[in-house]
């Protein structure tokens, strides 16, 4: 029996009863689901260890010395002779597939590394292989399946099987540490270098060091001197190391400045402050028939903040109130959303909110709720055709809309893409510098930033990344505009207000920049949106003749822009734009009128002449 079940590489079993070794290749099917019907135990004796393959039954079974027994799936190795179908793809020690073995013929488990995004692994994996997967690509394991899969947002929880560390950074309050994917909680005691795969608001809650979450390395890093009030992830030490300029109020690293912009609707005393500010409205605080504007004149009411259900049907859709979104529900009751779950019973699509950067979608469980459309590659046919603003169904699959797929111009998202006049289409945006045509250029964007037409040393014009090559082109920085777009100097690099994401730094810079409290963003504060009482003498001026406020000469970026309206005149030597020189009116001296002055200094001179006489 023994030199029977010792031949390597080769499915024999000992005959008990003829006392002969026979093969089992030509009749393994057979005797494989005869097996799986009798075996309750993986303990076999009288057979080659290879042939532990063939075991099919929810048991994790090997190669023995003396035929088949059970496996440590903590300490077993993929290659480990003879390994099951359940054995190879539960094993937590290695990452593994169920591969075929091309010469016996049977299918047997082979050690893999996996390569590429989770979407390109192959099927019949362990969970292993799944959170192993890179290139920043989340991922997790399906155990009905045995291959690797996006996360789905309903089923995320930080023990998710074969989750990666990338899904676990998507994942609220989860961190990956000691190797796998746990629920974060103060017990643990990190600092920031054991969180550095982890969701940002692990980051904020670490009390070793001063922290923040890096989106490049998706996870926590320490704090550095450059850092905003608002770095994501910023914790408690960090922000307080950044005093006066920040300060740590509820949980959150809030900007001094903006605290000051931010003063609640409760503490201002005068109603005509209060309806001044959109996020606030005046009531009256007494149950009596005094009349309302006797209570406004006499400041006796309250100021209250304007919450989403303050507001009527007509100022209630898309209306944002501190990061949270108005939507008008079935009832006709104006509904506050944080997130794309909280909207339910809309009376518009679900495809027509787009909360913090992200696209909704229809719930595909819960009708009449909303998700978050995290990649259209998830949904079917139906839930792909309620989903037409993001997603096309082309080749018996649902797939991420591409720019060429926006038919007009309105349509056409201006963040991702482009809309090219020449051709009438929509294209995805491109380098600022592969525009060749100067409108193209001045209508293109570069992600947030403004593309710009210059004329840079020893080239023809060429099209850039606007406010970055200003100083390239020898144009000013601080206040020259590029279109619409208002160009600053932060950290010796020129920037339009729009990069900004730090409400300090946009507040700073009040004279160029406006930020909006609501959304979030900083926005450029160009001459143009001045009237002629107000429009800024630092760098712009009012033409009377068109009637607009425009930036002074100095201000404007090329040859085109300097002559526009006629005004200024651009020097090609020195490379600026430059105000045309008002020649100075000569003065006529009328013969008949002599200033005092003279005359005094013609009097001392004749009465010194006559003293010396």
């Amino acid at each position: 029996m023994y030199s029977c079940i010792s031949i390597k590489n080769e499915l024999c079993f000992w005959h008990q009863k003829t006392q002969t070794c026979k093969a089992i290749i030509n009749l393994k099917n057979k005797i494989a689901k005869q097996e799986e019907l009798i075996q309750t135990t993986c303990q076999i004796i009288g057979r080659t260890p290879t042939s532990c393959s063939l075991l099919n039954f929810q048991m994790p079974c090997g190669g023995s010395q003396v035929g088949c027994d059970y496996v440590n799936l903590e300490t077993a190795q993929c290659n480990q002779v003879g390994l099951n179908k359940y054995a190879c793809l539960n094993l937590t020690s290695q990452s593994c597939k169920w591969v075929l073995n091309q010469k016996l013929n049977i299918y047997q488990c082979q050690e893999y590394t996996p390569f590429g995004l989770c979407s390109e692994q192959p099927q019949q994996v362990n969970a292993l292989v799944c959170s192993l997967v890179g290139h920043n690509d989340p991922c997790t394991y399906n155990k009905f399946s045995n291959s690797c899969q996006w996360p789905l947002e309903q089923e995320e929880s930080c023990d998710m099987i074969g989750l990666n560390q990338y899904g676990c950074a998507q994942i609220e309050n989860c961190v990956f540490f000691n190797g796998k994917c746990i629920k974060f909680n103060e017990d643990l005691n990190l600092n920031c270098k054991d969180a550095d795969k982890a969701h940002y608001k692990v980051c904020a809650q670490i009390k070793r060091d001063q922290c923040k979450y890096s989106e490049l390395k998706k996870g926590c890093i320490s704090t550095d001197l450059f850092d905003g009030c608002q770095a994501k992830g910023i914790n408690q030490l960090g922000c307080n190391a950044k005093d006066p300029m920040c300060s740590w109020v509820e949980n959150n690293c809030e900007c001094v400045k903006l605290l000051k912009e931010k003063i609640p609707c409760y503490q201002i005393q005068n109603h005509y402050d209060c309806q001044q500010r959109n996020d606030c409205y005046y009531v009256n605080s007494y149950k009596s028939n005094i009349d309302t504007d006797v209570i406004k004149l006499g400041n006796q009411g309250r100021c209250k903040e304007k919450q989403c259900s303050d507001r009527s049907k007509s100022e209630c859709e898309g209306q944002i109130v501190y990061g949270h979104i108005c939507y008008l529900d079935k009832q006709g009751i104006c509904q506050s959303a944080h997130d794309c779950k909280d909207i339910k019973n809309a009376v518009q699509q679900c495809s027509n909110y787009l909360i913090k950067g992200s696209p909704c979608m229809e719930n595909i469980n819960n009708v009449g709720e909303c998700e978050i459309l995290k990649n259209c590659q998830q949904l079917d046919m139906i839930n792909c055709q309620r989903n037409l603003d993001y997603c096309i169904y082309n080749s018996d699959k649902c797939m991420n809309k591409q720019c060429i797929n926006y038919m007009d111009e309105n349509n056409c998202p201006k963040l991702n893409c482009y809309w090219n006049y020449i051709k009438k289409r929509c294209l995805e945006q491109i380098s600022c510098e592969l525009n060749e045509s100067e409108k193209v250029c001045n209508e293109s964007h570069n992600g947030n930033q403004k593309c710009g037409w210059f004329k840079l040393d020893g080239y023809q014009h060429v099209c850039t990344s606007g406010c970055r090559y200003l100083y390239q082109a020898h144009v000013n920085c601080q206040g020259t505009q590029i279109r619409d777009s208002v160009c600053i100097n932060y950290k010796d690099v020129c920037i339009q207000c729009e990069e900004i994401t730090d409400s300090c730094l946009c507040l700073e810079q009040q004279e160029y920049c406006t930020y909006d409290i609501n959304r979030n963003i900083c926005q450029s504060n160009g001459c143009q949106n001045y009237n002629q009482d107000t429009c800024p003498t630092s760098r712009c001026y009012f033409n009377l003749n068109k009637n607009i406020c425009i930036q002074q000469c100095r201000f404007r970026y090329n040859n085109q822009e300097c002559e526009l309206l006629n005004d200024c005149y651009w020097d090609y030597i020195e490379n600026q734009c430059l105000e045309y020189y008002k020649s100075p009116q000569p003065t006529v001296v009328n013969p008949s009128i002599i200033p005092i002055e003279e005359l005094l200094i013609k009097a001392l001179l004749v009465i010194s002449l006559l003293v010396i006489i």
